[in-house]
């Protein structure tokens, strides 16, 4: 049985998703990891350390480069709690009235052995 081919629109748009992957996700990843930036839990001197605010402002920056149209985005901070990214990013098409809410977290655990 013989694959289907892709059209050029799918073999640019997969040649894309690629590039992207490469040249921008996998080195922001790659700097994100190596910043030991731990949950307060694991470091209690945390705001002093600044590692929170170093990923947090990182993430920010990368999230606004993509100059995505319509995008609002904030960094909330309040005294003695980790900082927060907001962002906002309004539909694409008229009249939606459905959200999508993802949370994620930039804190990690201590490094250890193991798996």
């Amino acid at each position: 049985m013989n694959a289907p081919t892709r059209s050029a629109e799918a073999q640019a748009l997969a040649a894309y998703a690629e590039e992207a992957w490469e040249q921008r996700i996998v080195p922001a990843l790659t700097d994100y990891i190596g910043v030991p930036a731990k949950s307060p839990m694991f470091d209690a001197d945390w705001a002093a350390h600044g590692l929170l605010d170093r990923v947090v402002v990182d993430a920010a920056r990368w999230v606004e480069s993509r100059k995505v149209a319509g995008l609002k985005l904030e960094v909330v901070r309040l005294p003695g709690r980790t900082p927060v990214i907001f962002f906002d990013i309004p539909a694409t098409r008229a009249g939606p009235t459905d959200t999508v809410l993802l949370y994620g977290h930039l804190d990690k655990q201590p490094e250890f052995n193991g798996w």
